[in-house]
């Protein structure tokens, strides 16, 4: 007897071919049929390839057969192929399945790997009970559901990530697809983030002309009185420039910083913070503590893609150098660490794809590689209650502005090429203020993509009509100010060190990051 090729590929690619195909695999543990009942006794096929009516499949209201023998006491039936999305590409395929039993249907869902390895039984078992009988062999349940499909089953994709798809012409939010056209918003969710411990909290609003407006109002005159501009402007340009935190690594070729807040404790930073976090969703007072790992740290920051991420309550003797010189670096990158899994395969670990919004009571010094990708913000101690209020009293819609700012960004022709070419002029304009300084390359370039955030921000106010031209113009002389004063500040501190301190500094960075070894 000729046997057919075998064929055990439990790819999802390999299942949904199989399923639209019809085609069958064979397992050298399964029972072969006999082979006169494959030839007709003849010990030849039929000319038209077709097997003989007592080796067909079929499905009614009383189960699963094969030919007059009854495989099954239930029909199974897959309803629709759900791939789960990451930034282009599949990472897992599930299957939506009924199950039909004495007339009464379950709904199911099962990933293809448990499908194309004939796992169906314990979901079968689990979701519609010990009635369920299974008389055949696995595989002939999997090929009678197979040939039961008539036509291609229908399949939809969702997003497991949120922010911009391949070639930035489109951006996801859980219930929101954002492109040049408009905000279309979806009854069901485009992105799933339910695995995230505080990105599952992650939502948006869609806000009417008039109500961005009164947003952007309260931005431009309350939020960013809340505590000096010298820290609020730059903590506006680096919400703004979240949604482009993938495009900054992938597209313009940059690195991407780290904005911390720090402060005496009880001096505003976390409330700061909070609400930054509130323009990407209802998190209430959950944050992430650097006091967390570094692998819970990126695990959690994995889901943040395009957003702010925020890590609060940065204590030197709680965390060691060697952790948040990884966090601040990968973060940077926007990568994480290589691994091999079991398989010998390079497995890559979570890491934080949004912007990184930290806060503390102090933070690292003299680290270059963690000074070089941060922007550091002194927040003053004192407060101003009124303006606290109306913060609070708006916050609840401020996860209303990021979907009408990345539409109206996304709107401009040739936005992207735009964008470059404002970053590019920043930092050739902040370079000349901090030549002859170790990373000055780099701390330009962190307020250059800061600068272009804020410079955003105040073109959509002039656009919504929440500011005119000239209250535009003399935002944006007043942030080049305060860029220029914590550039020449950087400048004066970097110049000002002891050549003998700075070289213990940097072997006490070798030595941390286990760069070099002290025997």
């Amino acid at each position: 007897m000729e046997k057919k090729k075998e064929a055990e590929d439990n790819s999802a690619d390999t299942v949904e071919d199989s399923i639209v195909e019809e085609t069958v695999s064979n397992d050298a543990d399964e029972t072969e049929p006999n082979t006169a009942d494959q030839t007709n006794g003849t010990g030849v096929k039929k000319d038209n390839g077709t097997p003989p009516e007592k080796d067909k499949y079929s499905m009614d209201e009383n189960g699963t057969f094969k030919g007059d023998a009854m495989i099954a006491n239930f029909k199974l039936t897959i309803l629709l192929v759900l791939s789960m999305m990451d930034v282009g590409e599949i990472v897992q395929r599930l299957y939506k399945m009924v199950a039909t039993l004495n007339g009464r249907e379950t709904f199911f869902t099962m990933t293809a790997e448990e499908f194309s390895a004939r796992a169906f039984m314990p979901a079968i078992y689990r979701e519609v009970g010990p009635d369920a009988i299974l008389y055949g062999s696995s595989k002939d349940l999997l090929i009678a559901v197979q040939e039961s499909i008539s036509e291609k089953v229908p399949h939809e994709e969702i997003s497991l990530c949120t922010g911009f798809t391949p070639g930035y012409n489109k951006f996801l939010l859980p219930k929101m697809k954002i492109t040049s056209a408009g905000i279309e918003e979806t009854k069901d969710p485009v992105v799933d983030l339910s695995d995230g411990n505080l990105s599952r909290k992650v939502n948006f609003l869609a806000l009417p002309d008039e109500e961005i407006k009164y947003l952007t109002e309260h931005l431009v005159n309350e939020f960013t009185a809340l505590k000096s501009h010298a820290v609020m402007f730059p903590t506006i340009g680096h919400l703004t420039l979240s949604p482009f935190a993938s495009w900054i690594v992938d597209e313009l070729g940059r690195q991407k910083y780290t904005l911390h807040l720090k402060g005496p404790s009880g001096g505003g930073k976390t409330f700061i913070a909070g609400l930054v976090g509130s323009f990407f969703g209802n998190f209430g007072d959950q944050t992430t503590s650097w006091s967390s790992t570094g692998n819970s740290i990126e695990m959690e920051g994995y889901g943040f893609r395009d957003m702010v991420y925020i890590l609060d309550d940065y204590k030197t003797y709680v965390i060691s150098k060697k952790e948040i010189i990884r966090v601040i670096q990968n973060h940077a990158d926007n990568r994480g660490r290589g691994r091999l899994n079991s398989s010998i395969k390079l497995q890559i670990t979570p890491h934080i794809r949004g912007l990184l919004l930290s806060t503390g009571e102090d933070f690292v010094d003299n680290i270059e590689s963690v000074t070089g990708r941060t922007i550091v913000l002194e927040v003053e101690p004192e407060h101003n209650q009124a303006i606290g209020k109306a913060c609070k009293d708006m916050q609840n819609h401020y996860k209303g502005f990021i979907p009408r700012f990345v539409q109206w960004v996304i709107s401009q022709e040739d936005w992207q090429e735009n964008l470059k070419a404002r970053v590019n002029s920043r930092i050739e304009v902040f370079s000349a203020s901090v030549t002859g300084i170790s990373n000055g390359l780099r701390i330009s370039t962190n307020w250059a993509l800061n600068a272009a955030g804020f410079e955003l921000f105040c073109n959509f106010a002039v656009h919504v009509g929440a500011i005119d031209e000239s209250r535009c113009s003399e935002l944006l002389t007043e942030y080049e100010g305060i860029v220029k004063e914590h550039l020449q500040s950087n400048t004066d501190t970097l110049k000002a060190q002891n050549p003998a301190a700075l070289c213990w500094s940097i072997l006490e960075h070798q030595i941390s990051t286990e760069s070099v070894i002290v025997d």
